[in-house]
């Protein structure tokens, strides 16, 4: 009988959703993504994480670093999966516009 999973996360949730689609898109297989962490992870370590079946704050720190991005990115939601290929130019003019929006809204909810 198999037990009900512990871990809150699905397939199709960050960050194991987000390390799979980063990790497909440089054409790296699991084992490789896992020698290129610093320390080095073994490939189950990569494939329990990008099923969401269990991982550290520390395994999510490596494997950041390894495929290039901030540690918070493995956490964006997938209609937000974009937002880490843009180049740093984009990133803060769709933050600013963000902030400007949100500026925007309480003003409005003020008068």
């Amino acid at each position: 009988m198999k037990r009900k999973s512990v871990y809150p996360y699905t397939v199709k949730e960050p960050p194991g959703h987000n390390v799979h689609m980063l990790r497909n898109s440089r054409e790296w297989s699991q084992r490789e993504l896992g020698d290129r962490c610093s320390p080095p992870l073994d490939h189950t370590t990569i494939r329990r994480l990008e099923r969401n079946l269990g991982f550290t704050q520390d395994t999510l720190s490596r494997v950041s670093k390894a495929l290039g991005v901030q540690d918070y990115e493995l956490w964006l939601p997938a209609e937000l999966a974009p937002w880490i290929s843009l180049p740093p130019a984009a990133k803060r003019r769709v933050a600013e516009y963000i902030r400007i929006e949100a500026q925007a809204a309480r003003h409005t909810q003020e008068t």
